[in-house]
């Protein structure tokens, strides 16, 4: 066994087993068991049984009544005798990396600050736009906490909150509208991004216009204190009423603010979320308040290994699932503090993030593989990360895409030197169906962690029944690649449906292997669970080459590819090819201080091939590279599909055919460099070809 495995003799693996024992052998009494760590309104008597409304299915606590607000603010504010001020305890840390853009330095908001906000704007909410339990509201805003604190007044009065990243385009923003159907929409004046204010107004004008549904208000809240960005007029009789967010709530009678929570049934919807997706129709995820809030507050103790009263830095967005979870649901529920940051990783440093965990004393962070590139790139020999003191950092959590093993390896060596004792870089798998991790490394208080295996994404978590499966359906056996699937029932955290379309939830996650038999949810990744239990997830399901009658992931060749001095990181596609059927194809981003116009190309290929012969094996060659900039989501997700579309279509000889991108792109223009780039690259060869024929 690998010595990482055990300490003093004793196998932490068969440790770790005999407690995920404890829920696979009997989930539905782990979970209820789990379910003591939240204070019902009435608490259920059965983990999991039929809906106790007219859907038929089984639920997670069925009979149980709760508020998630109630959980989050209110029960911390009561005094004990241990703390007679509880209230006063921290709970969000605003901070910025553009102060200098916005008139509000970084501050600090108390347990019982937040809670008075909310019961005010919970009870703008009921009284002046007549939004009432059940109702859904949309979310459009910058990252500031008046967005968390609409989230949580939303769930205070029993209404449906869906977020809607800040900043989307206007017709997708209206696609939202129109499926959720909200009673009211609330949005920011602007956001900040490092190109300069973001004008948000206009395209909440703009969706509101290419809406069929019209909500019955818009509250907007704001911002006067940002430079160079004067605020909107509003108007009560524009086509949507406008209201003004400070001035609504500071009129609001002291009778009409929410101080009560509203009791809602267990598998009441907290909120929808629309996952990225493509320009096609968004699917929203819908995510009940009992189960969820159970599976979060266990997860911030047991996996995140937080105790009340310490950190979480989630350098995410509200508007991704993340953010939902770990910016704002957990850490409340666990009566901890949370970090709200509006900025990027690079920006003004790449300095920022451990300057705000230095400031804060933040015990856990959490952010994508493509942040600490980027940081990374900046800042290669890790100089600005040394300024800072580190030492309450346990764990370092990265999720949203495949962490190469040189990105965790490097920051596992500073860790070593900077972090707390004992700290590591935590992979994690996950999706905005899941809600929380299905995979990691649990920080628990009951064993100590495992080192991460650079590649891994940890260790399958209790309530995520995890197997790998051929295209059949069929189990493989450990150490094989396959489609990566779970077992049900899913965890509490899960989704429960997509909103208002039971059939299409059927069809986009459990007809794919419903066709042979099998009760498989498809989770559209796949991996391998090797001997040790180490999950590798290790692409999407439609990222498989098959090259000569080979099953290649293309994240084992981005892999080898990145180990290169010269690369930051990369993309690597199926090339189309006569013989092989497909050809592993790349799209290279170099590091900082590395100029592409100096680096040929074809030695690059010729050195990376080298490495891809030594490490994988010749079947897995290159059959071609080009040098730019990786196009990808504004949480930092590679846009694969994007350029696997632009591969093709560059290989059949349509160099002008407009590439497709979902909406949650961060920049256009690098998908029109890349298509530029590869249809160059293809052209080329298309003429040497002709020539040599000639």
């Amino acid at each position: 066994m690998h010595p990482q495995l055990s300490i003093h003799g004793i196998s932490l693996l068969d440790r770790k087993s005999e407690a995920n024992g404890e829920w696979s052998e009997d989930a539905k009494s782990f979970w209820l068991h789990a379910a003591k760590g939240i204070d019902w309104f009435k608490q259920p008597s059965i983990a999991y049984g039929p809906s106790r409304n007219s859907s038929g299915r089984d639920v997670w606590f069925p009979d149980g009544v709760l508020n998630t607000c109630y959980e989050a603010l209110d029960r911390h504010c009561l005094p004990t005798p241990r703390n007679p001020n509880a209230s006063a305890r921290p709970c969000l840390h605003c901070a910025s990396s553009m102060p200098e853009a916005s008139g509000r330095p970084s501050f600090t908001l108390s347990y019982g600050e937040v809670l008075e906000k909310v019961k005010t704007l919970a009870g703008v909410l009921r009284n002046r736009m007549n939004v009432k339990e059940g109702d859904t509201v949309v979310i459009y805003m910058a990252m500031v906490p008046e967005c968390a604190i609409a989230m949580l007044a939303c769930a205070r009065i029993g209404a449906i909150h869906s977020v809607v990243f800040g900043g989307f385009a206007p017709r997708e923003l209206a696609k939202r509208i129109d499926d959720a159907q909200p009673k009211a929409l609330l949005a920011s004046s602007c956001g900040i991004e490092p190109r300069g204010v973001i004008e948000y107004k206009p395209l909440v004008d703009s969706a509101l216009k290419f809406a069929t549904h019209k909500p019955g208000s818009v509250l907007i809240l704001l911002r006067e204190d940002i430079r160079d960005h004067k605020p909107p007029t509003l108007s009560r009789s524009a086509l949507v009423p406008e209201l003004d967010w400070e001035a609504e709530c500071a009129s609001l009678p002291a009778q009409q603010r929410a101080h009560e929570c509203t009791p809602m049934p267990s598998e009441a919807p907290l909120y929808t979320l629309y996952t990225s997706g493509t320009t096609a129709q968004p699917k929203g995820v819908v995510r009940a308040s009992g189960g969820y809030a159970v599976a979060l507050r266990y997860s911030m103790e047991h996996v995140f290994g937080l105790q009340v009263g310490e950190t979480m830095f989630c350098a995410s967005d509200l508007g991704w699932v993340v953010g939902h979870s770990y910016i704002l649901y957990a850490p409340l529920l666990r009566g901890c503090a949370t970090v709200i940051f509006e900025g990027k990783p690079i920006i003004p440093d790449a300095g920022i993030f451990w300057k705000i965990i230095d400031a804060y004393k933040c015990n856990a962070m959490f952010t994508a593989p493509t942040a600490l590139r980027a940081v990374s790139r900046t800042d290669p020999g890790a100089e600005l990360m040394r300024k800072y003191n580190l030492r309450s950092l346990r764990s370092l959590y990265l999720a949203g895409e495949r962490s190469e093993p040189n990105i965790i390896i490097k920051y596992q060596k500073l860790l070593d030197q900077l972090g707390a004792p004992g700290a590591i870089v935590n992979d994690n798998y996950w999706s905005t169906e899941s809600g929380s991790p299905i995979t990691a490394i649990a920080m628990s208080n009951s064993f100590p962690a495992l080192k991460p295996r650079p590649g891994s994404a940890g260790f399958v978590l209790p309530g995520m029944d995890v197997r790998v499966v051929d295209d059949k359906g069929e189990e493989l056996p450990r150490g094989e690649m396959g489609n990566i699937v779970l077992s049900p029932p899913l965890a509490p955290s899960a989704l429960t449906t997509l909103w208002r379309n039971d059939q299409k939830f059927h069809d986009a996650y459990w007809a794919r292997f419903a066709a042979f038999g099998k009760n498989w949810f498809d989770t559209g990744d796949a991996g391998m669970i090797d001997q040790d239990g180490y999950v590798h997830v290790l692409s999407r399901a439609d990222d498989v080459m098959n090259v000569a009658g080979h099953r290649l992931s293309t994240s084992l060749l981005e892999q080898v590819i990145a180990s290169h001095e010269f690369v930051a990181e990369c993309c690597v596609v199926g090339k189309p090819d006569e013989l092989k059927g497909h050809v592993p194809f790349a799209l290279v981003a170099l590091q900082l201080g590395k100029d592409a116009e100096a680096v040929d190309p074809d030695v690059l290929l010729k050195e990376v091939n080298a490495q891809i012969r030594e490490d994988v094996g010749a079947i897995a060659s290159l059959g071609g590279l080009v040098i730019g900039r990786l196009p990808k989501t504004r949480s930092g997700k590679t846009l694969r599909r994007t350029i696997r579309g632009i591969v093709e279509a560059c290989a059949r000889g349509q160099y002008d055919v407009t590439p497709t991108y979902p909406p949650t792109i961060e920049d256009v223009a690098v998908v029109e460099q890349a298509q530029i780039t590869i249809s160059k690259y293809f052209k080329t060869r298309s003429e040497v070809k002709v020539q040599s024929k000639l």
